[in-house]
């Protein structure tokens, strides 16, 4: 018997009420604004969450997540991390970076070298506590995994980030640049299967800690190495190549190497008047010019680093602090102690204009 059109339609409508997804409420702690959609997945990346205003579902990383309404079973082993997060972001964006960091550091073991929004909100708050607290070392370890939880991301969806510059990929605050690192053991090798960029970042860094074999015969051998790594990045930005140029000129034996390296790096200062990218530039010059044998040489190094302090001290603060670590250990070599402690004093007197960050929302319960 055939069933009445009538009927027929009815039941479709009810079936397809009943498959409707149901909709939920989000609440974000970066916004006072509700959203309306549906939760689509939980997982240790955040909430996946389809809006009406999004054609794609979005992920809202659990450091950004308030609260669901109506809460959803799936929420639940899950609450402790979110709170976690939550605390750790809002106390590093008020400049709590010791608190911050305790909190980063127990999230570190689930979160390091994977890719999601949340994992790269721990690897770059660890980084940022690090470079705050004078650690600029233990600061590579975490951003070089922060790079590999964005590395499918596009420069466009990263968005401006508070000391990353997305278009020439580099940490503002991070420069291949160390001082007394050579009393710090620290080791990050990327497996190959990691693209080229991220291969050569590493490596970057890692001979640039290394201050034992700079100038010397086996430190030639790995920027041959480096160079190549450089060279196989398709589309390479600039900030690979401003890298090289800095870690050549600290680094190299050869002193013609050297030299061409500080004439780059010297374009680069003319060019990049008044940005970070001067001071790097000052710093890869100043540097280079402390580690040649005559003094002459040596006091131009150091005018580059006052430079830094006094002409760029609002571009980074933790670069002008390690500007005037460096410029101090040259002249208490060179017996004008109080130099170098009136720059130190200045380095760590100025404001530091590039912090710009969201405030937190208030929380309810203890934080």
């Amino acid at each position: 018997m055939m069933m009445p059109i009538a009927i027929f339609h009815m039941c479709l409508v009810s079936i397809t009420i009943m498959q409707a997804p149901e909709q939920s409420s989000l609440m974000r702690w970066s916004s006072p604004q509700e959203i309306i959609g549906t939760l689509v997945k939980v997982s240790e990346q955040g909430v996946v969450f389809q809006s009406a205003e999004n054609i794609l579902p979005v992920t809202i990383p659990w450091y950004d997540v308030q609260s669901i309404e109506p809460v959803d079973p799936r929420m639940a082993s899950f609450q402790s991390v979110a709170d976690d997060a939550w605390r750790a972001h809002s106390r590093l964006a008020r400049g709590d970076s010791i608190g911050a960091q305790r909190i980063y550091e127990q999230l570190m073991a689930d979160y390091f070298w994977k890719a999601g929004p949340q994992s790269a909100d721990v690897s770059m708050g660890l980084a940022r506590c690090n470079i705050e607290s004078e650690r600029p070392v233990a600061a590579v370890k975490p951003v070089l995994s922060w790079y590999v939880s964005t590395m499918y991301e596009s420069a466009d969806s990263i968005g401006e980030l508070d000391g990353f510059d997305s278009s020439y990929r580099v940490m503002v605050h991070l420069p291949p640049v160390f001082f007394g690192s050579h009393q710090i053991k620290s080791s990050v090798q990327l497996p190959d299967s990691y693209p080229s960029d991220l291969q050569a970042i590493s490596a970057i860094y890692q001979l640039a800690i290394e201050t034992a074999v700079h100038q010397k015969p086996i430190a030639e051998d790995r920027l041959d190495q480096i160079r190549r790594l450089v060279q196989q990045v398709q589309g390479r930005p600039l900030g690979l190549d401003l890298m090289l140029d800095m870690l050549v000129a600290q680094s190299h034996p050869d002193a013609d190497a050297r030299k061409d390296a500080r004439e780059a790096l010297d374009r680069k200062v003319r060019s990049g008047s008044g940005t970070w990218i001067e001071l790097w530039a000052r710093l890869g010059v100043g540097v280079s010019l402390l580690h040649e044998d005559d003094v002459d040489t040596n006091e131009r190094g150091a005018i580059e680093l006052i430079h830094i302090i006094v002409r760029l001290k609002d571009t980074s603060r933790p670069i002008a602090i390690l500007a005037s670590q460096i410029a101090n250990d040259y002249f208490v070599r060179t017996d004008r102690p109080s130099w170098g402690a009136q720059l130190i004093l200045e380095a760590r007197n100025i404001n530091d204009s590039g912090r710009n960050m969201i405030e937190p929302k208030e929380k309810t319960s203890n934080d």
